[in-house]
């Protein structure tokens, strides 16, 4: 096989995976492929044998997942990778082009499909972790775009009432109560009820048994359930004969 000096191997690289960006992993050259497996080893963790989510370099001058250094330093004060050497909680330094590095090869699937999928795990876990502190810090637009279940069903009502500095906007409120309700939250799971009792024009039918099927998802006991659908069902059809008779009114002022 054709061998590149590193430069043009990067060089390489960087217009392959520009070009096959919609292809299938399985289309990528063999000799990215090669080069990927060339680069892997050095941005896996010493103490997780894993891809790094996020790495920080230390005095021994390795790079190490910053939750598992940390955790070693628990019980060890000793280097992982340099047994004589004493290392010192407070040195350790983020290494951002090793973490964009790593997240640019998953990405294009240049990455062994093993490796690549518990990383995915890992960045999620990490990013919500992350997110959930934000929210804590009242940064919940930030939270939110990370995947905070909580912090989506805040912002969903945000663009439903028109508060926060938000117009009121239904589709927009719809979107992120859906994230907020797949991701787990409760509160936004039940808001899906009153989305599918209602109905958006032109962006949502109104579908009584997927209100059912929200409620079941929101983990209630079976006769709450019954009990929130009915109440459900006979505000919202309160509210869409007095939205309809607003209309009609409308209709003959014209």
């Amino acid at each position: 096989m054709e061998k590149y000096a590193l430069p043009q191997m990067l060089e390489k690289a960087t217009s392959s995976v520009s070009s096959t960006e919609e292809k299938d992993s399985t289309d990528v050259a063999p000799w990215v492929r090669e080069f990927s497996d060339a680069v892997t080893q050095p941005l896996i963790c010493p103490i997780t044998h894993e891809l790094m989510v996020d790495p920080v370099y230390a005095e021994d001058g390795h790079i190490y997942e910053l939750s598992a250094i940390k955790k070693w330093m628990l019980q060890n004060s000793m280097s992982p990778c340099v047994p004589s050497f004493r290392l010192q909680k407070e040195f350790f330094f983020p290494v951002r082009i090793i973490q964009q590095l790593i997240e640019t090869l998953v990405k294009f699937g240049v990455v062994d499909d093993t490796f690549a999928e518990e990383w995915k795990k890992n960045k999620k876990e990490f990013d919500l972790a992350k997110a959930e502190k934000m929210f804590k810090e009242g940064r919940i637009m930030d939270a939110a775009k990370l995947g905070f279940p909580k912090a989506q069903g805040e912002v969903s009502k945000w663009y439903f009432f028109g508060t926060n500095g938000m117009e009121k906007d239904l589709p927009k409120s719809l979107e992120w109560a859906r994230k907020a309700a797949e991701g787990g939250d409760r509160v936004s799971q039940i808001q899906m009820v009153d989305f599918y009792i209602l109905g958006i024009p032109g962006v949502l039918y109104r579908d009584f048994s997927a209100a059912s099927s929200s409620l079941v998802e929101s983990s209630e006991p079976i006769d709450r359930v019954a009990e929130r659908l009915s109440y459900r069902l006979r505000k919202g059809i309160e509210l869409l004969v007095r939205l309809e008779l607003e209309d009609a009114q409308r209709c003959r002022g014209c």
